[in-house]
C-alpha cells in the first residue's frame, strides 16, 4: 500500500513470516486505506480480520496476487507452465458469513486465588478429593461486590490480540453469523456464572446450524441447539448455535443436506459454497465436453461416462454436490467416523449406493479400492492446511486420472503440491487457477487449481482406438 511501518515478527515458519504493525513511522496514509470501511469496534487490536479498511474489489485483487505469488515462489515451475491466475471468486457475503467460532479465556488471577488450596498444618499438599471439594465450595461461594466486579473486570472471552498472545475481550463478531452473535452474549454469561467449574481457561464452541431441513422433510433431523439463540438467515431458514462438539450440525448447500458432527470440519462460509460448488462443476463439464453449455445437471449433450473420485471427502461436500454430474462417484477418506457421516449423507439425498459411494482408505494405499478406468475419472483434492504428502502425490499419480481439481486454504502448500505432480508426471498441466473468497475481510484465500492430462479426451480407450 506504500505505507512505512515498523514491524514485530510474531512467527516464522518454514514458507512465511508473520508479523505485526507496532506503529506507522509517517503520517502517510495510503489512498486506498478507508477507515469508513471498518465496522468492528475491535479491529485495531483483535488478530482475526486483517483488510476491513479496503474495498472489497481491493481485497479480491491482493487475493489475487497472494495466489499469483504462492506459485511463483513455492512451485519451483518455470513461469511459462504456469497460467495466469484468474479473478478471484467474490463472496456474496463480506460480513455476517462466519458461521463457527471458538473463543477461547484463560482463569482470571482473582478466580485462581480464591481456588487455590490451601497448605495442611504437617505442610503436604491437600489430596485431589479435597481440592475438589474446595473447588465444589469455590464455586458455591457468594463474592462480595468488589471480588465480583475483580472476576468481571479480570475476565476475557473472545480472540488474541494482533501479535500478542493473550486473550482479548469480544462481545460481538462482525464476520460472524446473527445467529453466533445472539449466542455469543449468552455463552459469556454462562462462562461467567460457571466461572469456578473450570480448571484451567478453555476453547468454546460456537456452530450455526440450521434447525431444520424445512417444511419438505417433516420427518427429518432437527439440530437442538443453544436456547436463546435462534434466528433467521437471509433465506428464511430458522439458524440455531450448537455448543456441544458432538452434537449434529445441519447445513444445506443449495439443495444437497448435510448432517456433520460440529466438532469436525465444513467450509465456514455458505453464502459462497454454490458458486465455488458451481465453478468446479463447470471445470468438468468444459474438460469432459466443451461443445456442452453448462446446465444444473452438468451433462448436456455428453454420453459418455464420468466418474469421480473425492480424495479427502470428509462428510462428502464435493462427492455428494457434485453427484448429478457423474455417473458413479467414489468418497475416499482415512476417517471412519467421517466415512459414516458421508454416507448418512448420501441417504439423506436419496442417492443410491450404486451411485455414491464412500471408501475409508488406508494413507499408505488410499485408492486401494477405485478401480475407474484413468481416462474417465476425475479426481477431487481438498487437504487440510498443510497439504498433501509425497505419499500421496505419488499414489495419485499412479492412479493417473485425466482430470485433477485441487482445493485447498492454504494457496503456498498447494503451489507446492502442484509443482511436485507436474514435474514427476510432465503429461499433466495447469489448466486454470484461481482463488476464491471464503474468508472475506482476512487475509485468507481458498485456491482452486485444475490440472488436465496431456492426451486425455474423456472417451475409453477402447472408442480412441476405433
Amino acid at each position: 500500500m506504500g505505507e512505512t511501518v515498523r514491524v514485530r515478527v510474531t512467527e516464522n515458519d518454514r514458507m512465511f513470516t508473520r508479523g505485526t504493525i507496532v506503529e506507522h513511522v509517517s503520517d502517510f496514509r495510503a489512498p486506498n486505506r478507508r477507515d469508513d470501511l471498518v465496522r468492528c469496534r475491535y479491529f485495531d487490536t483483535c488478530s482475526g480480520c486483517q483488510y476491513q479498511m479496503l474495498d472489497y474489489d481491493e481485497q479480491l485483487s491482493i487475493k489475487q496476487g497472494v495466489v499469483e505469488k504462492a506459485f511463483a515462489l513455492y512451485s519451483d515451475l518455470t513461469p511459462d507452465r504456469i497460467p495466469a491466475v484468474l479473478p478471484t471468486m467474490p463472496s456474496p457475503s463480506q460480513y455476517a458469513y462466519r458461521t463457527k467460532l471458538t473463543p477461547h479465556f484463560e482463569l482470571p488471577p482473582i478466580v485462581r486465588q480464591l481456588m487455590r488450596p490451601k497448605r495442611r498444618r504437617g505442610g503436604g499438599s491437600l489430596s485431589h478429593g479435597a481440592k475438589e471439594k474446595i473447588k465444589a465450595q469455590a464455586a458455591a461461594l457468594e463474592l462480595d461486590d468488589e471480588d465480583r466486579a475483580h472476576v468481571d473486570e479480570q475476565l476475557k472471552i473472545g480472540f488474541h490480540k494482533a501479535g500478542k498472545g493473550h486473550v482479548i475481550d469480544i462481545e460481538e463478531c462482525t464476520i460472524a453469523t446473527p445467529t453466533l452473535n445472539k449466542a455469543m452474549g449468552l455463552e459469556r454469561q454462562r462462562v461467567k456464572d460457571a466461572i469456578f467449574s473450570y480448571q484451567n481457561g478453555a476453547t468454546l464452541l460456537l456452530r450455526d446450524s440450521l434447525q431444520d431441513f424445512g417444511p419438505s422433510l417433516p420427518e427429518g433431523p432437527q439440530a437442538s441447539g443453544l436456547a436463546g439463540s435462534e434466528s433467521a438467515d437471509g433465506e428464511g431458514n430458522i439458524c440455531v448455535t450448537v455448543t456441544n462438539h458432538k452434537q449434529v450440525v445441519l447445513e444445506r448447500v443449495g439443495s444437497t443436506k448435510f448432517e456433520s458432527p460440529a466438532g469436525t470440519f465444513f467450509q465456514n462460509n455458505r453464502s459462497i459454497l454454490p458458486d465455488l460448488i458451481g465453478y468446479v462443476r463447470d471445470e468438468v463439464n468444459t474438460f469432459w465436453n466443451p461443445a456442452a453449455s453448462s446446465n444444473s445437471a452438468g451433462r448436456g449433450a455428453d454420453s459418455t461416462k464420468r466418474y469421480l473420485v473425492d480424495a479427502y471427502c470428509g462428510s462428502g461436500l464435493f462427492a455428494l454436490c457434485l453427484a448429478p454430474t457423474f455417473d458413479q462417484v467414489s468418497g475416499v477418506e482415512i476417517s471412519v467416523d467421517s466415512i459414516k457421516f458421508a454416507e448418512r449423507n448420501a441417504e439423506l439425498n436419496g442417492l443410491s449406493k450404486e451411485k455414491v459411494r464412500f471408501l475409508a482408505g488406508k494413507a499408505e494405499d488410499i485408492f486401494a479400492t477405485v478401480a475407474y478406468p484413468p481416462e474417465q475419472t476425475t479426481l477431487i483434492i481438498d487437504p487440510p492446511r498443510k497439504g498433501c504428502d509425497l505419499a500421496f502425490i505419488k499414489q495419485l499419480i499412479a492412479l493417473g486420472p485425466a482430470l485433477v481439481i485441487y482445493v485447498s486454504c492454504n494457496v503456498h502448500t498447494q503451489a507446492r503440491d502442484v509443482g511436485q505432480i507436474l514435474r514427476l508426471d510432465p503429461s499433466y498441466t495447469i489448466s486454470s487457477i484461481r482463488g476464491a473468497d471464503l474468508f472475506p475481510q482476512t487475509h485468507h484465500v481458498e485456491g482452486v487449481c485444475v490440472l488436465r492430462k496431456k492426451g486425455a479426451t474423456g472417451k475409453p480407450k477402447s472408442e480412441e482406438a476405433s
